[in-house]
């Protein structure tokens, strides 16, 4: 893992290099307070076209050239200058009390301009330096000097075909993205992006293919992530066509590993009339991790189709779902699926094949019955091939729901019966009924509050003729909501859900999850506002199975998982009545981060921070910004402290 202590490499085209004294960052920054603005000139290329004459008249005479105007003028319009000059100082403390300081000296210069048209060739350049001198005294004063860039290259941005490069060299020290004050290791990042899209004159479809290259460098690590990805759709009378290609290639030198993944989706969309709908899916995805002493991944592939047909126009009747009779509604499917494990001598293979055919029929009155038969197929490595057959009907009562004093009663009830045949265990059937009802009602509590309150349970016993006794469940919910509209605009909104399940039979278990969520947006005046977010959740699980084959039961328990994350700010526009003088609080905190970027996301943070407390008072007087920074975090499990106090100049 990365040390959280500041980068001290000296850069190769700076080696040793100091300045004298501690004035090596004054001059810079004296010449960014006194330089003047910086304007652009108007560019019109070509001088002035004469327009056509009106219709009507004999046009005038023409060069024998048939285009007129001179045609592309390679040159560059007048440049576009801005930039920013900022000093820094930043003192860290590590959870083993050493403490560091850094004096940045920071600079950057943009540059814009286009070729002879904004519409034809856009161009942005950039560079910039970051001087940094680390270490608690002079002896021990650690010099470096780095430099960054950027480009940006867009041909035909308002085309039909439009193309953009992208390429930045940057420096955690010189900015965050986020805005929040670094305290983890610093490092360097390189990042090349191109995007190519293009859609036709007429018709409507896009492609667009996106190539992306990052690089995260520390002292002792380097991260590489690179990231393919073509997207293409079409649509074409009652077809439509999606298709979608990634591929991610990650390298970490740290932790020695190379992790790949591929991913390739395309479907098909039929809808020649509102009664016939055909979605056919066809998908493969493929993971593999390698390092020194393992190599594994997995490769899976699926063609899946799935279409409904509504007999006569595709509506439900005059009353609608829960009135009179309406047209029949039919159903099918049919998936193909290979599962692959990888790179290990024991590679597993398993292929299955599923077909199902139903039909849906609602009767009035809230009650609805379908039928349902579904054919499958089972092979895998080793193992002789299974197969099974099935048919299924269910006859259900949804009503409407009815109200007393307020409240709202919604009761539902499904009977089902089935049976299915396969080679393992022969003949089986199945007869199943679930009943389950709620109430909910809000209460209005005064101008803009609302209490809401629910209420459910729901039941069912399951027969199975290979297995006794029967199977039986019973569950429980409940939750409460409050909200409020204030009239300044503040928001408010409380809600708790708890909900019990338990089973009964072969089987036993119980499983419980509580769920807290809290939000509160307030302006407490013109230039005062504050808002918080909180959610928190547990969860817990019991389980006790009765082998069929031995008579044993197989205990299992897992005791309350919890989870939470929130977030509160405050903000205060003018702080002692001073204009542009801003405060903010900034506070943060959860329990599980899940990294990403070795799965391909590019734009992951690089380390963990699970909680963070920042301060910051900002000052702005016309290009002049300042800032006096304090932030507390714990980053990959390590408490981090660091106080900012940082001057910049914008031109």
């Amino acid at each position: 893992m990365p040390s959280q202590r500041p980068s001290r490499r000296r850069s190769p085209a700076w080696p040793g290099r100091r300045w004298p004294g501690g004035r090596w960052w004054c001059g810079p920054l004296a010449l960014a307070l006194a330089a003047p603005g910086v304007h652009a000139a108007p560019f019109v290329p070509g001088g002035p076209v004469e327009a056509d004459p009106p219709t009507g008249e004999a046009p005038a005479a023409r060069a024998a050239e048939p285009l007129q105007g001179g045609g592309i003028q390679w040159r560059f319009a007048p440049w576009r200058v801005s930039g920013a000059l900022a000093v820094e100082a930043r003192t860290l403390r590590l959870e083993d009390g050493q403490r560091s300081t850094n004096l940045l000296q920071t600079g950057d210069v943009d540059f814009a301009s286009h070729v002879w048209m904004p519409w034809f060739i856009q161009v942005r350049l950039g560079f910039g330096w970051v001087a940094s001198r680390a270490g608690g005294g002079r002896d021990e004063a650690n010099d470096a000097f780095g430099l960054t860039g950027r480009a940006a290259l867009t041909v035909f941005p308002m085309s039909r075909f439009p193309f953009e490069l992208r390429a930045d060299v940057s420096d955690s020290r010189s900015r965050s993205d986020s805005g929040a004050l670094n305290l983890g290791s610093d490092y360097r990042s390189q990042r090349v992006v191109a995007t190519q899209s293009w859609r036709p004159e007429r018709g409507n479809a896009s492609v667009q293919v996106v190539l992306d290259h990052s690089t995260l460098e520390t002292d002792t690590a380097r991260d590489r992530l690179v990231s393919a990805g073509l997207t293409a759709q079409q649509q074409a009378g009652a077809h439509r066509l999606d298709f979608n290609a990634t591929h991610t290639d990650h390298r970490h030198s740290d932790h020695d590993e190379h992790t790949t993944t591929s991913s390739l989706v395309a479907r098909h969309g039929w809808l020649p009339s509102p009664a016939l709908q055909l979605e056919t899916m066809a998908s493969w995805n493929e993971t593999r991790l390698q390092g020194r002493d393992f190599d594994n991944g997995s490769d899976l592939r699926q063609i899946s189709t799935f279409g409904t047909w509504r007999l006569g126009n595709g509506s439900n009747g005059a009353n609608g779902v829960y009135g009179g009779r309406g047209a029949p509604l039919f159903t099918g499917s049919a998936r193909w699926v290979q599962a692959r494990t990888l790179g290990s001598d024991d590679a597993a293979r398993a292929e299955a094949v599923n077909a199902t055919l139903g039909c849906a029929q609602e009767l009035g009155g809230g009650w609805r019955t379908a039928l349902a038969g579904s054919a499958n197929r089972l092979d895998s490595a080793g193992n002789d091939a299974q197969t099974s057959v099935g048919a299924n009907a269910t006859l259900a009562w949804t009503p409407i729901g009815l109200l007393f004093a307020g409240w709202r009663y919604a009761p539902s009830a499904t009977l089902s019966a089935g049976g299915t045949r396969d080679t393992a265990n022969g003949a089986r059937q199945v007869v199943g009924l679930q009943l389950a009802h709620g109430v909910s009602q809000e209460f209005p509590l005064g101008a803009g509050a609302m209490l809401a309150l629910g209420l459910t349970q729901s039941g069912g016993v399951l027969h199975e003729s290979s297995t006794r006794p029967d199977a039986s469940a019973l569950a429980h919910g409940f939750n409460v909501a409050w909200q409020r509209l204030g009239e300044t605009g503040s928001q408010t909104l409380a809600a708790l859900s708890a909900s019990d399940s338990r089973s009964f039979g072969g089987t036993r278990g119980r499983f419980q999850l509580v769920n807290l969520q809290l939000s509160q947006r307030v302006a407490l005046s013109r230039w005062s506002s504050w808002s918080a977010a909180f959610t928190a959740q547990a969860t817990r699980s019991e389980t006790s199975e009765l082998d069929v084959f031995s008579g044993e039961r197989r205990e299992q328990s897992l005791d309350w998982a919890p989870f939470y994350s929130g977030s509160a700010s405050y903000e205060q526009q003018r702080v002692f009545g001073v204009p542009r003088l801003k405060f903010s609080l900034l506070l943060a905190a959860t329990s599980q981060v899940i990294e990403r970027r070795a799965l391909g996301d590019i734009d992951a943070p690089r380390e963990r921070v699970t909680e963070s407390a920042e301060a910051r008072l900002d000052y702005t007087i016309g290009k002049l910004d300042a800032r006096l920074a304090a932030r507390v975090a714990r980053v990959e499990g390590r408490s981090v402290a660091a106080v900012q106090a940082r001057a910049q100049r914008r031109f």
